[in-house]
């Protein structure tokens, strides 16, 4: 894809000159970049991202919380074992639909 953009460019280029060029290769850019956003989908990712770290944050301030109301022979290592869980889940979940969009936007660039 960078190659046919290149390619683009020099191909026009070649019968501009001054601002008529300058402008063509700026608009050429702007296509090569906006074509290539849905491959890498960064709002998405970062949308996915603030999502897990707002679950891991919930999670970690659940174990606070149960740690810091209960005497220290209340706490059960099972309930602290879940809440870890929890969080390790939320980044599992995470590394899955991220890995699940870059399949995703693989097949939609390779069409």
């Amino acid at each position: 894809m960078l190659l046919s953009g290149l390619a683009t460019i020099m191909l026009g280029l070649a019968d501009l000159s001054g601002l008529a060029a300058w402008g063509f290769a700026l608009s050429a850019v702007v296509t090569l970049v906006t074509a290539l956003e849905p491959f890498f989908n960064f709002r998405a990712r970062w949308v996915s991202a603030d999502q897990a770290l707002a679950r891991w944050h919930r999670d970690e301030e659940e174990l606070t919380t149960y740690v810091a109301t209960r005497p220290e022979e209340r706490l059960k290592v099972e309930d602290v074992i879940r809440f870890d869980d929890a969080r390790r889940e939320a980044w599992a979940q995470f590394s899955r639909d991220w890995l699940a969009e870059r399949r995703g936007a693989s097949k939609e660039v390779g069409r």
